[in-house]
């Protein structure tokens, strides 16, 4: 989570020999979802599920709802291979507002 609480980085590495499918990413306060973020590179800004080709890794930048910022306690909610696991970012003293995501091929 930057600084300014306006984006998310989320970084995902696949160690195995197959691929992996990424099933979903949300933000959740609590245990409500928060509608209306944007996941940059995706289209429409929506999160699709994808695969992750083995050895491979990827970073997806979450953006907070328009006007709004994340909250200290919020937490990501990642669903990969049938497990969801939840992750609570790390406030940091950078800006990931305006980088882009690095997605595997074709996705």
């Amino acid at each position: 989570m930057d600084g300014r609480f306006q984006a998310i980085q989320l970084r995902i590495k696949n160690r195995g020999r197959a691929s992996g499918l990424l099933e979903d990413v949300a933000v959740v306060s609590e245990t409500l979802v928060i509608e209306g973020v944007s996941f940059e590179g995706f289209e429409d800004d929506a999160f699709e599920p994808l695969v992750l080709p083995a050895y491979s890794e990827m970073r997806l930048i979450i953006k907070a709802p328009d006007g709004c910022t994340f909250d200290r306690s919020d937490e990501v909610v990642v669903s990969v291979g049938g497990e969801e696991k939840r992750l609570v970012p790390t406030p940091e003293n950078v800006g990931y507002y305006g980088l882009k995501s690095i997605l595997p091929p074709a996705s």
